[in-house]
């Protein structure tokens, strides 16, 4: 009986562009210029540039700025600065892009655009169903290691021709290669080169296995293995569907750095601080921000209370504490990857936590519930069929305080199942096909309300942060290729030649209108 590894490989090696839906095709499209994207917006400095003095200074793939070394460094230094900027797009079950985009980059050589295309798309939901079948773990999210470095070993091992059988073990090293990266990395200085270090590891456990090297190919679902070592209750059904429910249908564009259930809340305070220039036709100053309360659902908390535990080390974990993010929204009226390399971080903070200390933070339950809502009515398949021993064993697990949830409404939840979850799940579908993943949304939103010292209230309210599905795809379009452009009418036509003209374009030919 196959694995559920090689189940994938099969899969991810068989399919053809024409087996791809093109909503899925223009997402992976987007995703290749996001990626390039980031990886210009970073300083001249950074950990990616001793990577790049260590990287051999020949070899078959572009670097951005120009210069060309070995597939494994250039992935590793693109993925590098991309995570450096904090704003990797994620879709329901991490964050493959990271790997697939800068995997498939390294190997453009002898490809066609489509031929990248999808690789991504492959390579996105060979990571995101490892990382949705962990959901319920510990280390989900960006977090999961496994998710970029599966990503990875799967678009550069189909880009290299490997057959399914050698597939099947670049995904299975790349597995055993990686793991999960602790919170207290991905929010400090460290989040370089550990999501660097993932996406190499799988671009080498492809050129590996292209060697012949093996690995354990039940590595996911054998006793002891992955799923169970790694989730509190893992998501078998998040491996079935392959070709028929597509996760790449939920990608996000972050517009904001840090952890995206912040994200709306940053949307709330950005909207608020544009209606008050609107009104008063003057920005509103931080002395005349009196409080300002923002109520989130429960993952948005535990984010909240390990940050207020831990707290906010350096400038590049600002996207990660977001009272101090919404200190610099309303003290400089934007937050970006410029924010990240503020000079004067100590002055900054200081400036950023006299706003900091005045924004409150509460639990709301109904936000909670919108979130599970939506999930149960457009992935049940993802999560259905769990049974009453299962829910309750996953709610002593969070009681026990392993995973550190830290709060009684999550608790209660799990405790309590609404009824009318409990039947449509017991009687969902086991495919993920048959998930409605188009209809599906990043339901992480936010009650925000600003209070001035002369007793005004400016609310807003947020359902779904800007950039995920839900939101105008036309305008998320013209979001990134304005982003690609940067002010510079010339870089401007790149982007929109790329995205126009990609169909026409080799692979080669790609890559240098994205990086060069």
């Amino acid at each position: 009986m196959a694995s559920v590894v090689q189940d994938l490989s099969k899969w991810a090696a068989s399919v053809s562009a024409a087996d791809v839906p093109k909503v899925v095709l223009d997402r992976a499209r987007l995703q290749h210029l996001h990626m390039a994207t980031l990886v210009r917006r970073v300083p001249s400095d950074g950990p990616w540039v001793g990577l790049q003095s260590l990287a051999p200074r020949r070899g078959p793939a572009m670097l951005v700025g120009g210069g060309a070394t070995s597939a494994v460094a250039a992935a590793g230094i693109h993925a590098a600065r991309a995570a450096w900027t904090d704003r990797l797009d994620h879709m329901l079950g991490g964050s493959p892009g990271v790997g697939a985009v800068t995997g498939a980059w390294a190997h453009a050589k002898g490809t066609t655009a489509e031929d990248l295309w999808v690789a991504t798309v492959v390579a996105n939901e060979v990571g995101a169903r490892i990382g949705a079948a962990l959901m319920l773990g510990t280390h989900n999210g960006a977090g999961a290691a496994w998710v970029y470095a599966a990503a990875a070993a799967t678009a550069s091992g189909r880009l290299m021709g490997l057959s399914e059988d050698k597939l099947a073990h670049a995904i299975a090293l790349s597995l055993a290669s990686s793991g999960p990266i602790p919170r207290a990395v991905l929010a400090g200085e460290g989040r370089c080169m550990a999501v660097a270090n993932a996406v190499m590891s799988g671009l080498e456990a492809s050129k590996a296995a292209g060697r012949g090297v093996r690995g354990c190919l039940d590595i996911l679902e054998a006793p002891g293995g992955l799923l169970e070592a790694s989730s509190s209750l893992p998501l078998h059904h998040a491996f079935s569907g392959l070709g028929q429910g597509w996760l790449t249908e939920t990608l996000s564009i972050p517009r904001w750095p840090g952890p995206p259930v912040w994200h709306s809340v940053l949307d709330g305070v950005s909207e608020v601080l544009k209606r008050h220039i609107k009104a008063a036709d003057k920005r509103l100053r931080p002395d005349q921000v009196q409080r300002i309360k923002v109520a989130v659902p429960a993952p948005a908390i535990v984010q909240d209370r390990w940050m207020a535990r831990y707290g906010l080390r350096s400038s590049l974990g600002l996207g990660h504490a977001i009272r101090h993010a919404v200190g610099a929204l309303v003290v400089d009226h934007e937050f970006d990857e410029t924010t990240l390399a503020s000079t004067g971080w100590p002055e900054r903070r200081d400036c950023y936590g006299a706003v900091a200390s005045r924004v409150v933070v509460e639990h709301s339950l109904d936000l909670s519930l919108d979130a599970m809502a939506n999930m149960v009515n457009t992935a049940a398949p993802l999560i259905g069929g769990i049974n009453e021993s299962e829910w309750r064993a996953l709610h002593s697990r969070l009681d026990s305080g392993l995973v550190h949830w830290d709060f009684g409404g999550v608790r209660s939840l799990v405790k309590h199942r609404p009824d009318k979850w409990l039947g449509q799940l017991k009687h969902a579908s086991r495919n993920l096909g048959d998930a409605r993943l188009g209809e599906w949304q990043y339901r992480m939103g936010a009650k925000v309300s600003v209070y001035t010292i002369r007793g005004g209230n400016w609310p807003e309210n947020i359902a779904t942060p800007v950039g995920s599905p839900g939101t105008s795809w036309n305008a998320l379009v013209d979001t990134v290729l304005e982003g690609f452009g940067k002010g510079n009418p010339d870089r401007l036509a790149a982007a929109s030649w790329v995205w126009e003209s990609s169909s026409t374009l080799s692979g080669v030919q790609l890559i240098e209108g994205l990086l060069s």
